[in-house]
């Protein structure tokens, strides 16, 4: 496995991550993440590591292509990973904000389905 498919899997970790920090009910285990105040809103530390983990992930998604095409080693699986990892990160965060009120249900609705008409047209 080559490095960029190496940083693909990282991201798709980082996710996982991600996903974890963000619906896992740590108040019932009795562990209380401190709040800080970011421009008058009140935020829990756990979602400023989630929204850093989340940065650093959409970076690799840039850094593997770049490498993979800088150094002539694309691969078909790589080009698999990369676009799961993709669909992954980005459609699971958006529909845990929808599922906890930040943004509205239509727009991972949206998004979710246009991935799925733009995946059915590439497999023709």
């Amino acid at each position: 496995m080559n490095l960029p498919n190496k940083i693909t899997l990282s991201r798709i970790f980082m996710t996982i991550i991600v996903i974890f920090l963000c619906l896992f009910p740590f108040y019932s285990l009795g562990i209380n993440f401190p709040k800080y105040n970011v421009s008058g809103i009140i935020v829990d530390l756990k979602y400023i590591i989630a929204g850093i983990l989340f940065i650093i992930a959409a970076a690799t998604d840039f850094v593997d292509g770049n490498l993979a095409r800088k150094n002539n080693i694309v691969t078909d699986t790589g080009k698999m990973l990369d676009a799961i990892a993709d669909k992954i990160l980005v459609n699971s965060v958006l529909i845990i904000l929808a599922s906890t009120g930040f943004i509205n249900a239509i727009i991972p609705v949206v998004i979710v389905l246009r991935d799925i008409v733009v995946n059915a047209i590439k497999m023709e």
